[in-house]
């Protein structure tokens, strides 16, 4: 006995194909026990290996003439070729099929999460526009405070300085006059001093309260530019984030189009290979004395059932 083929790098037995037996003998109990065997844990049959088998089956219709007829025949053995070949190569598409089929998913998974983070950065955007809008009027709104503030700050320092040289006329005609003066004028005197005191540490806490404005004003101002800087930053990682999404769908497209070219070409020879077997010689007779003529295909399972 003898296998069909031996050819590398799969078994034949992979292809759900089995020995066949030179002459109409009986096979031994161990061959029973390994057919039988390699028959229930056979892979299940699918479209390509159905078609290859055929294929393989109507070869040994056209050129089996016996016992190792098959061995050196070098036209069947180059179609025989040519269909494994063709067999592999539906293996390899099926692979890079699945693998390109990943390859979308991975980047249809990466699409989403794109958007999902443009989005968030549009929302973010949408944010810092309001924040910086609300910064923008409480930054006005400082600065006509300040420039009140700065409006009153010189008004009451023109009049603090009249009130100290005022004060300071006062306290040296008091000295010169202390005799001639009388209690009721002293008294008069006094309370002017400390209504002049007074004006002064309101002046003082107005002046306190001007610089703590302008600390407020320099703060919003560094809010501002902060803002700003972040407001650039996320502008640039949605362009980029575009741009990458765009690469990253004209590579899907790439591969897509390589793909279906592959495909295409696959198709178109395995159409001239079958086409050449159409037009093959016919298949040679087995007994030429008379005796009942049998194909390749037949005495294969015939000495399967026997």
């Amino acid at each position: 006995m003898s296998r069909i083929l031996t050819i590398a790098p799969r078994r034949v037995d992979d292809f759900g194909i089995h020995r066949v037996n030179g002459t109409h003998c009986s096979p031994s109990p161990e061959d029973s026990r390994i057919t039988s065997g390699n028959t229930r844990g056979m892979a299940p049959e699918t479209p390509e290996k159905r078609a290859f088998l055929f294929q393989l089956l109507d070869l040994v219709d056209r050129y089996w003439n016996g016992s190792k007829s098959l061995h050196k025949h070098a036209k069947f053995k180059a179609f025989a070729y040519g269909v494994i070949e063709n067999l592999l190569k539906s293996d390899n598409e099926v692979e890079e099929r699945r693998k390109l089929q990943g390859l979308m998913k991975t980047l249809q998974d990466e699409n989403y999460r794109l958007r999902k983070y443009e989005e968030a950065a549009k929302a973010n955007l949408v944010d810092s526009s309001v924040n910086e809008t609300q910064l923008k009027n409480s930054l006005t709104k400082a600065y006509k405070d300040v420039d009140q503030l700065k409006e009153k700050l010189q008004k009451y320092l023109s009049e603090n300085r009249k009130l100290s040289f005022q004060l300071k006329e006062v306290e040296e005609s008091k000295h010169l006059t202390s005799s001639s003066l009388n209690p009721a004028q002293l008294d008069d005197l006094q309370r002017q001093n400390e209504i002049l005191r007074s004006e002064v540490e309101m002046l003082q806490a107005r002046l306190k309260q001007f610089g703590q404005v302008q600390d407020l004003a320099s703060m919003l101002q560094q809010s501002h530019k902060s803002l700003v800087n972040s407001n650039d930053h996320l502008l640039k990682d949605l362009e980029d984030t575009k741009r990458r999404h765009q690469n990253e769908v004209q590579q899907m497209n790439w591969s897509y189009e390589q793909l279906k070219r592959s495909m295409n070409l696959s198709r178109d020879n395995t159409s001239v290979m079958r086409e050449e077997h159409s037009r093959g010689p016919q298949r040679q007779e087995y007994d030429a004395g008379g005796s009942e003529r049998m194909s390749g295909s037949a005495l294969f399972y015939k000495d399967m059932d026997s």
